[in-house]
């Protein structure tokens, strides 16, 4: 059995080729989680220095407000990912205190009493539950449609809207194909989505611990990373109120192509916005607005 103390643990995972300061911050989410445990704390040390991320290992990860379940049917959430929320949130009037690119977004002139969202490849649902939780608080009758074509990333979703919306009732779920083009019923005020968006040639030259762990049905997004967002703009065509929204994660080197899809499809006041390390991340679009 290997030695409990921190020091001898962030030692493992040095030698296993993570920089110094990355295996404090590992060790120090690891040591929480199972500090009382020797065995599942050496079993955890050794996952990590084989490469498995934290979140995989500890089974949730910080996002925005909330704290999501996360296994390997599901990508991790990231940080850059909370630009989408907080575009959407902009638009829908519910953002108090916009920074960076998000205050360019002009909230929507509709009036909104129970807006709804579409989150399109939600995954853990991580996107749609953040945005619904602060929505909740200004329009009682938010309402959000999660939508996923992997059962095994709509059970997490499930999971995590039980456990991390503040009203989990006005959440639904359903399974859905994007490359199919299959439409939910209703009308929508805002459709976000995070879609598979690595290309062919960089999914061969991945982290390993993204390729090794991370669901390649998540990440890849055919030969030029692309191949999802003319088929999400064709649904939200079909989905989006008036005056709705758009809203679009991509790679920082995708935003000249993704703004020309969204111009293309005929949406309009198109615009890319930075996350906060510099690269375009996320891309605005209206649908009509007359």
């Amino acid at each position: 059995m290997m030695s409990g103390n921190p020091d001898s643990l962030i030692k493992i995972l040095t030698e296993a080729g993570i920089a110094l300061e990355d295996a404090r911050f590992d060790m120090g989410l690891i040591y929480a989680e199972f500090g009382d445990d020797e065995k599942a704390l050496a079993e955890a040390v050794d996952k990590r220095a084989s490469g498995m991320p934290v979140a995989y290992i500890i089974g949730k990860q910080g996002f925005y407000k909330e704290e999501y379940k996360v296994t390997p049917d599901v990508l991790i959430p990231r940080a850059d990912t909370e630009l989408l929320v907080e575009s959407a949130l902009r638009f829908l009037g519910a953002l108090d205190l916009p920074l960076g690119d998000v205050s360019c977004i002009i909230p929507s002139d509709k009036t909104l009493t129970s807006p709804r969202i579409l989150d399109l490849c939600t995954g853990t649902g991580c996107v749609g539950i953040s945005v619904m939780n602060t929505l909740i608080g200004k329009y009682e009758d938010a309402h959000a449609v999660l939508a996923d074509i992997s059962d095994a990333a709509l059970r997490i979703s499930r999971e995590n809207i039980i456990s991390q919306c503040k009203v989990p009732s006005n959440i639904d779920l359903i399974k859905l194909d994007v490359l199919e083009e299959q439409v939910p019923e209703g009308k929508f005020d805002v459709v976000t989505s995070n879609p598979p968006y690595i290309n062919e040639s960089d999914m061969m030259t991945l982290d390993r611990e993204v390729n090794d762990y991370e669901p390649h049905l998540a990440l890849a997004g055919g030969e030029d990373g692309l191949i999802f967002y003319p088929h999400i703009c064709n649904i939200a065509c079909q989905c989006l109120k008036n005056g709705g929204a758009l809203i679009v994660e991509h790679g920082y080197d995708q935003a000249d192509e993704v703004r020309q899809t969204l111009t293309d499809k005929g949406f309009n006041n198109v615009k890319s916005l930075k996350d906060f390390g510099g690269n375009d991340r996320v891309t605005f679009g209206l649908w009509g607005g007359e």
